[in-house]
């Protein structure tokens, strides 16, 4: 996107794809810190958002995020009209110097902002655990699958409106 009629074409171009006439979920993609969020002020995509919502054309408006902890309260903040927010979460991650999704999530459960949840098995990486680590698994649950539990964690969560496997695979 680069310029303000960038917005429009786009979201037309996708209406058309979609064979529909207004989406009831409408998320910025990919905001992080400097990335598309600050192409995302520029543009004014924010009241954009807000514009399509009062014409019928967006029910719930969010975004996709990417950043820091300190980064999604700054957007936040400058954008209380937010609705929702997709983060990448899983219990590997929690701690996660650079994901950081304990931080994410802590935020925005204390706004009571909704969360969609990406990579809830890391890409697939928690789907196959040492045979110890599954073992402690299969131990409580012997039928359940090791991706299971990762979704289960997941989707335990307050706040959590969806969840995005990312599986590809049915094991």
């Amino acid at each position: 996107m680069k310029s303000e009629a960038d917005r429009d074409r786009i979201f037309h171009e996708q209406l058309e794809r979609c064979g529909v006439d207004y989406f009831d979920f409408y998320l910025l993609h990919s905001i992080e810190d400097g990335g598309n969020g600050e192409t995302y002020e520029r543009l004014d995509c924010y009241n954009w958002g807000l514009q399509k919502k009062a014409e019928g054309r967006i029910r719930h408006f969010g975004f996709s995020f990417h950043g820091s902890p300190a980064y999604l309260a700054r957007i936040l903040d400058a954008h209380p009209e937010i609705e929702f927010v997709q983060i990448q979460l899983n219990y590997a991650d929690w701690n996660n110097p650079v994901v950081r999704s304990g931080e994410l999530y802590e935020n925005l459960r204390g706004r009571n902002i909704p969360m969609i949840i990406m990579e809830p098995v890391k890409g697939g990486t928690l789907t196959s655990l040492t045979p110890e680590l599954e073992a402690m698994y299969r131990a409580v649950r012997p039928d359940a699958s090791v991706a299971s539990w990762a979704l289960r964690f997941v989707g335990s969560l307050p706040g959590v409106m969806t969840i995005l496997s990312g599986i590809r695979t049915a094991r």
